[in-house]
């Protein structure tokens, strides 16, 4: 049996862990989940999860009684990973590494490793008490580590910069978060979107927020959108006019034909896969801002973004946001364009710069750089056998 310990609740969401879960339940292989309370959906096509309780967060509480408590809720997890011989313990973002450290320090038969899949920046989390906390915390329990999954060579860079961590240090696994893919039988119309086969559809699916890029789509939409060229914006949330970017969408949407806003939500993921093939291209922007998920994290997301992998998955060639992952990745394959201020969003749609890159490259690009079943099977062979 396998351990995972988070305080999230994506673990079935997440591409690469949902990813590595089923590659491990299809092989009889059981996993234990260690976090504060239940997945909110676990799929029903996977038969050999179990839940465990685990530690509430990483700060440790001062009431006596509340400490007492905590405690016990190690003692629990480490009487759990001896009655189900775990030996190897996924430790999930920084609160599972923390929690997860901790464990081995206690009882040390166990071999962490660790998913990183936000990076947080001590200059950025350096006025926030508690995150500033974490980042330390997370500093110190880097030297846990049996291994490191993390999606790219430009967010390893990062991480060994800001976690500190020796450069003697090798046992690295790059796997970008990616979903495994396969046909679903619902089958989409354009005609149902409003869409016609001559028009040029562009996607932005995701996040309706400023860090997501939605400013800059908003100013191509006001600049004008050629004849028969469409955005498609697809919110994994309810438009609500009480958000200022929604209420100016929605605004902008009564004057311009060619912007379409839609929130269906779809039954599972490859329902989505299905409904992503009707487009053409695919919008995947950034704008940092500062944050401390929504700064330097995204920055250099690269090929930490799921939308990314998403689009190649489906075959959609798509306009990037201007990072060194994604401008290394057009020099070399086919698959898209770099929107920066010289040549905006706006440019490229009025140019339709996208025009002579074809679906097959971009599909080819995620089998042979995204596809995650590889790359996870090798983890799993080199870290779990």
């Amino acid at each position: 049996m396998i351990g995972i310990i988070t305080v999230g609740n994506d673990t079935f969401t997440n591409p690469t862990l949902f990813t590595l879960i089923k590659k491990l339940d299809d092989k009889g292989e059981g996993v234990a989940l260690f976090n504060d309370k239940n997945q909110d959906f676990t799929p029903p096509n996977l038969k050999h999860i179990k839940y465990f309780d685990g530690p509430r967060g990483f700060q440790i509480p001062r009431k006596p009684a509340n400490f007492i408590n905590y405690l016990r809720l190690y003692r629990d997890v480490i009487k759990q990973l001896k009655a189900n011989k775990i030996v190897n313990l996924i430790a999930v973002d920084p609160v599972g590494l923390i929690l997860a450290g901790r464990i081995k320090r206690l009882y040390k038969a166990i071999n962490i490793h660790y998913f990183s899949f936000e990076i947080f920046f001590s200059e950025e989390v350096k006025n926030n008490p508690v995150y500033s906390d974490l980042k330390k915390k997370e500093i110190f329990y880097s030297k846990f580590v049996s291994s490191i999954l993390i999606q790219d060579e430009e967010r390893k860079r990062n991480l060994i910069e800001e976690n500190k961590i020796s450069l003697k240090f090798n046992n690295w696994h790059l796997i970008p978060v990616a979903p495994a893919i396969k046909e679903s039988e619902i089958k989409y119309d354009r005609a149902k979107y409003g869409l016609t086969e001559n028009d040029i559809v562009y996607i932005h699916s995701g996040s309706v927020a400023r860090w997501a890029g939605i400013n800059q789509i908003i100013d191509a939409v006001e600049k004008g959108l050629p004849e028969n060229t469409k955005l498609f914006i697809h919110s994994r949330s309810k438009f609500d006019a009480s958000n200022d970017i929604h209420k100016r969408l929605l605004k902008l949407k009564a004057s311009n034909p060619g912007l379409i806003l839609h929130d269906e939500i779809f039954d599972d993921y490859d329902d989505y896969l299905s409904f992503l093939k009707i487009f053409n291209y695919g919008i995947v922007l950034y704008e940092p801002d500062g944050g401390i998920f929504t700064g330097k994290n995204i920055q250099d997301i690269g090929l930490a973004s799921g939308k990314f992998s998403t689009y190649m998955a489906v075959g959609l060639p798509s306009l990037l946001f201007n990072c060194k992952t994604y401008h290394q990745i057009v020099k070399n394959h086919s698959i898209g364009a770099i929107v920066s201020s010289d040549n905006d969003l706006s440019h490229h749609i009025k140019s339709n710069s996208l025009k002579k890159l074809h679906k097959e490259d971009c599909i080819i690009f995620y089998s042979e750089v995204l596809d995650p079943v590889l790359s996870i099977g090798s983890f799993i062979a080199k870290e779990l056998a």
